[in-house]
Formats: structure tokens, C-alpha cells, sequence
């Protein structure tokens, strides 16, 4: 039904959204690290929750585009 494929249609652009507003804060993070920001300073910056776990996004996302290069 119509209504089935609005729904669907949503939920993919707001997973495409997520990924794409994930990508840019990972962006940012790397420029800020290469300016001197700390792990924590950058991780309260863009709203992680902890270090420890922006240090783990980043670390896979570091890897994944290293793979990709």
C-alpha cells in the first residue's frame, strides 16, 4: 500500500541521514585531533557519550577508509 512504501521510504533516509551526520562528525574529529584537540575534548564536542566509545567509532571508521583507499 501506499502508506507501506512512505514508511519504508522514511526509514531509509533517516538511516541514510544518521550515516551521512556520522561520517561528517568523524570528519571533523580527524581535523580537530590533527589541530591538537584532545580525545576527550573532541569526543564531549560532538556529543559522543565517552572517549571510550568515540575512540572506538573512530578507530573503525579510520580503518574502514584506509581499506577503502
Amino acid at each position: 500500500s501506499k502508506n507501506q512504501i512512505i514508511n519504508v521510504f522514511k526509514k531509509r533516509i533517516s538511516y541514510h541521514t544518521s550515516i551521512i551526520s556520522t561520517l561528517y562528525k568523524l570528519d571533523m574529529a580527524e581535523e580537530m585531533l590533527k589541530r591538537g584537540t584532545s580525545v576527550k575534548e573532541t569526543s564531549q564536542y560532538l556529543g559522543y557519550s565517552t572517549d571510550k566509545y568515540f575512540s572506538s567509532i573512530f578507530k573503525k571508521y579510520k580503518k574502514e577508509i584506509s581499506v577503502a583507499s
